[in-house]
């Protein structure tokens, strides 16, 4: 029995270490968004923009780009999502608001919910990753 609860102890941590080098984190600095290692270690920039949310795999990050308004007052800002690994950044459309931040993906990654502006007042907005479904 105790030879199992080893050999079970054993493929646990081991998983872990392997998870644990696969993993990032996403950061901004300035006005850039940034993916690194877990450790910190491989920094690479991904885009311009601000409130990054790495997606449950991996694989994305979801942000809100920064921009100055024209011809009204406040920020500029839309949910976009890059590509980690080839860089492409995709700008979510079918928003009706030209001022939304703070994406956060759903566990499963197939959404995302957002603070946006509309009608005169902070609401919460939930869309696909593609940008359709938008409520």
């Amino acid at each position: 029995m105790k030879k199992i609860i080893v050999a079970i102890f054993a493929c646990v941590a081991f998983s872990a270490l392997v998870n644990a080098g696969q993993r990032k984190i996403a950061y901004s600095r300035g006005e850039n968004i940034f993916v690194a290692d877990a450790d910190g270690t491989h920094s690479k920039k991904i885009a311009g923009g601000a409130w990054p949310e790495i997606s449950p795999d991996g694989a994305r990050i979801a942000f809100n780009t920064e921009g100055d308004a024209k011809n009204r007052p406040g920020p500029e800002r839309h949910i976009a999502i890059a590509d980690v690994a080839s860089g492409k950044v995709t700008v979510l459309p079918n928003i009706p608001s030209d001022n939304c931040f703070g994406p956060v993906w759903s566990p499963d990654g197939k959404q995302l919910a957002f603070s946006i502006m509309a009608d005169k007042a902070w609401q919460l907005g939930l869309v696909n990753v593609d940008g359709s479904g938008f409520r």
